[in-house]
């Protein structure tokens, strides 16, 4: 049998649209889900909630771009928003299920559908007290924080984007649409009309001042949001129904405020009756969070989230003028009970000092302690301000004709942008321009572009152990994927032992169960599987398995790549059975966290079909791979490797059922693409090569399969001597195609090598054990050596 390589369903039937809108009706069917109604449209996109019917059945919210922009920009602006949004993972913010096409190209995403009034709604329902509402806008400003980390600006926080639905008793908030989050221009604005929802519009963003929209824009709508929570019920929907926009409700609010004052004085502003009930202290938050002058607001919604912390739990606030009498009211407030229970030993302890002074003292420490907390924060935010204008610079420069690719495609061109504008835009912070380089060189090598993700890596590695060392968490986390890109490239031999160090070096510098000392077990462990190295791979992923489970559940991604590694060893090591159950599980958790398109969840499936022919289920192989085959041409492209281990595994097969003129096609074009790729000594040039050896035999041609297979044992017995189980392989069909071009003499001793690697590896009893075993039974019978045919008859049997 050919070597094979480790790399959904069908499209659905056609939907039924309304003939003038181009919209879904309900009942139609969309790949896996079925159209119940319509939740809302917006200017490029249309949501639904739909009922997902396969592999799980749950309700969900369908996004689909509007068929009147399925040629535009827009539909670039969307699935750049569909894979911001699939980076995004926190409590705070709706998750995205799956992504993919629709069968008449439109793209989509299902989201988790949220069955949960608005934040308006809900707070007019439950009417919660003052701490409850805090709480609630605290968990919404650390969403918004963790999208901003991400470099997106949602752009549009009010009101009827967050849900708030009740998990065990308790109100949750979950950011929703982050559609006009993607698609800034180089000044940070859209094209055409200011997105956004005016009345939480912050200045910037509507045109009454100048500068670009950052995440500080966002922290004037969660200031807003603030004060529609504080305000009596009915104040901001007054000035709704008056169309106040967000300028003018900033005149308003400002109405008796002295042009030059500073957020430390600014209560005075909120001038309107029905808004003196809010506490003095949130007054001081609100007028901070909406400054007209983004410099002076809160510098990312963390910083804002952790204010409301500050005056839940009684500690001083950084928007509020630290007088002494505010300062030494609040230590009072907040140590109430231990400065009543405590005065006598106090008053001891001062020697003559008043206890106001201690407690002032107390509190100023406080003060500078929260104070220095906020300037971490802004630093933060400056940080986080920075990525999200590089990520707006690198996506406005994408044209229409060049957004209209394939997903790969897409990413190559922000890649690109990326790579040009880093050194000048981030250099004055390197460390930043470290992250930034890693990210790239990741990307890089997710679309195969190898030489420019090892540069990229390398570059981000050498400034991380320079200025972090060479042990943190940062360097060692980059080290592990420049390593995967170095293997990737051929150089086995180096990425093998560099990774046995990183592991040993990772459980020294952050302990054995650390994740990323488990991730790089993982690294080590597949390392040793190229290698040949059965049994050190099987305990190594077995090991991150366990280790990834049990600190962050059965169902973490990470969790699921070691298991499905861990089946590819226990498969390929023969135990077939072990494997089947690891696959399983790994699928159903790929097809839940990511969809069935997800190239993960395309993986499992492709060591499935592997696992159909390593059972002799030949049919079954070609059924999977034949399924995904024009999936993985759209994703990855003609030529890309994954793209090229499926042709592969098709061919092969193809070829064992017999259908050898069918298969020889796929053959040609897996060593083509792979010698044009990697070279002649690369391990994945040599199995190409050696499989279409196979083809030729089969095909009549032994004398051209002899000359295919015989540089691949020599070849690869110089660069790839560990690994027994490939040279086991090439050896059988250098055999074979020496018997079948009547070298019989020649063909022996190669299948008798062939039998002794794979018996010690994979033990007498394995199939592939038993497969040379009958080869060589052939040949003795063809040398006319009944007993010794009859010997190796027996062999075959066995197990």
């Amino acid at each position: 049998m050919d070597a094979t390589w480790r790399s959904t369903a069908p499209p659905a039937a056609g939907a039924a649209t309304d003939a003038e809108t181009g919209e879904f009706a309900p009942g139609s069917r969309v790949g896996r889900y079925v159209i119940q109604r319509l939740l809302g449209r917006g200017g490029m996109g249309v949501v639904y909630l739909a009922d997902q019917i396969e592999p799980v059945r749950r309700p969900v919210a369908l996004k689909l771009v509007r068929p009147a922009f399925a040629d535009s920009l827009a539909q670039a602006y969307f699935e750049v928003e569909r894979q911001a949004l699939a980076r995004m993972d926190h409590p705070g913010i709706a998750k995205v299920l799956e992504a993919g096409t629709t069968p008449d190209g439109l793209p989509f995403f299902a989201m988790e559908w949220i069955d949960g009034p608005t934040l308006d709604t809900y707070v007019a329902a439950a009417r919660p007290a003052l701490a409850a509402r805090l709480e609630l806008l605290r968990q919404i400003a650390l969403g918004a924080h963790h999208a901003h980390q991400r470099g997106v600006v949602h752009r549009d926080l009010k009101p009827a984007n967050v849900l708030v639905p009740l998990v065990d008793g308790h109100a949750v908030p979950k950011i929703i649409d982050f559609g006009i989050a993607i698609g800034i221009e180089h000044d940070g604005r859209r094209t055409g009309d200011y997105a956004g929802t005016s009345l939480y519009m912050s200045p910037e963003q509507s045109g009454l001042t100048d500068g670009n929209v950052d995440v500080r824009s966002d922290v004037y709508s969660l200031g807003v949001l603030l004060l529609e929570l504080l305000a009596p019920a009915g104040t901001l929907d007054a000035l709704r129904e008056r169309g106040v926009a967000a300028s003018r409700l900033s005149q308003i609010l400002r109405t008796e405020r002295p042009t030059a004052a500073t957020h430390r004085d600014a209560t005075g502003w909120l001038s309107l009756p029905a808004l003196q009930a809010i506490p003095r202290e949130l007054r001081h938050v609100v007028a901070r969070a909406t400054d007209l002058q983004r410099e002076a607001r809160y510098g990312s919604a963390q910083a804002f989230a952790d204010e409301l912390a500050n005056f839940l739990a009684d500690r001083p606030l950084t928007a509020v003028p630290a007088t002494r009498t505010y300062l030494l009211g609040k230590f009072v407030r907040r140590h109430r009970l231990p400065l009543a229970a405590g005065a006598a030993v106090v008053a001891a302890l001062l020697i003559g000092l008043g206890a106001a002074v201690y407690a002032l003292l107390q509190a100023q420490n406080e003060r500078a302690r929260a104070e220095q907390a906020a300037e971490r924060a802004t630093r933060e935010a400056a940080r986080n301000r920075s990525l999200a204008e590089f990520l707006g610079t690198v996506l406005g420069g994408i044209e229409p004709e060049q957004a209209r690719g394939l997903d790969t495609a897409l990413l190559r061109r922000v890649l690109d942008e990326a790579a040009q504008r880093a050194g000048r835009d981030l250099a004055g912070d390197p460390d930043q321009l470290a992250e930034i380089e890693a990210t790239i060189g990741r990307a890089y090598r997710s679309i195969a572009e190898l030489d420019l993700a090892e540069d990229y890596l390398s570059r981000a590695l050498r400034s991380q152990q320079t200025r972090l060392g060479i042990d943190s968490a940062p360097a060692l986390t980059t080290e592990r994927y420049l390593l995967w890109s170095i293997s990737e490239h051929g150089r086995d031999g180096e990425a093998l032992p560099r990774a046995r160090q990183l592991h040993e070096r990772a459980a020294q510098a952050l302990g054995a169960g650390a994740r990323e000392t488990l991730l790089a077990g993982v690294t080590a462990g597949w390392f040793e599987y190229l290698a040949g190295n059965m049994k050190p791979a099987e305990a190594l992923l077995r090991e991150a398995a366990d280790g990834l489970a049990a600190g962050a559940g059965p169902n973490d991604a990470k969790t699921l790549d070691a298991l499905g590694r861990l089946g590819v060893v226990l498969a390929d090591s023969g135990q077939y059975e072990a494997a089947r159950p690891l696959y399983d599980r790994v699928l159903a958790g790929y097809g839940t966290l990511f969809g069935a398109e997800d190239p993960r969840t395309l993986g499992v499936r492709n060591s499935l079909g592997i696992l159909a022919m390593q059972q002799r289920r030949y049919a079954d192989g070609e059924a999977e791979f034949r399924t995904m085959l024009p999936i993985y041409e759209r994703l990855y492209g003609h030529d890309h490797p994954q793209t090229l281990a499926l042709v592969l595994n098709l061919s092969g097969a193809l070829r064992q059922q017999g259908k050898v003129a069918e298969s020889g096609p796929y053959y040609r074009r897996a060593y083509d693409g792979f010698l044009a790729r990697y070279g002649a000594d690369n391990l994945r040039t040599l199995i190409a090569q050696n499989n279409l050896a196979n083809y030729l035999i089969d095909a009549g041609q032994a004398p051209d399969a002899v000359a295919l297979a015989r540089p691949a044992v020599e070849r690869g017995s110089r660069a790839y001597a560990s690994n027994r189980i490939v040279l086991a392989e090439f050896r059988f069909t250098l055999g074979k195609a020496l018997f079948a071009a009547g070298r019989a003499s020649e063909a022996e001793p190669e299948l008798r090598e062939a039998w002794d690697l794979r018996a010690a590896e994979m033990g007498a009893g394995a199939e592939d054990t038993r497969d040379v075993a009958r080869k060589l039974a052939e040949l003795k019978r063809a040398q006319k050596q009944e007993a010794a045919a009859r010997e190796w008859d027996a062999r075959a049997k066995a197990g």
